[in-house]
């Protein structure tokens, strides 16, 4: 995982976007991560690879673009926004508006996720 957050974000979110990476998506999360998607939480690398396969059911590709945003008050801790495009096994594809909040423990190529909640649909009326 790269030492800067920019490199970070993009390691993870390439690798989110991978549907034969499970694996790999827990290893940016710490042991006992907590990780909420939605209407979802869990608790621990186990239960986050359960849940991402899970996710993996109905979409057969997903493509993440964002922004992050963060503070010098809260240096550990950045707030996203950003567009899932998904692909769809049923044919088609989805767009999805989405926030989050990541907050980080180690520094460099220790850097995983102790917290991190996504909001779906993000200002979507």
């Amino acid at each position: 995982m790269g030492a800067n957050i920019q490199e970070w974000f993009k390691a993870f979110y390439a690798t989110s976007d991978d549907g034969t990476a499970h694996e790999k998506y827990t290893t940016f999360f710490a042991e006992d991560a907590t990780l909420i998607m939605g209407d979802n939480r869990v608790v621990g690398q186990a239960d986050i690879l359960q849940l991402r396969t899970g996710m993996w059911s109905k979409i057969s590709s997903r493509k993440h673009t964002y922004t992050y945003y963060s503070s010098t008050e809260r240096p550990d801790t950045y707030m996203l926004e950003g567009d899932v495009v998904y692909g769809l096994k049923a044919g088609g594809e989805a767009t999805m508006k989405w926030v989050a909040k990541a907050e980080f423990e180690g520094q460099g190529s220790d850097r995983r996720l102790a917290f991190y909640q996504v909001f779906l649909n993000a200002g979507s009326k």
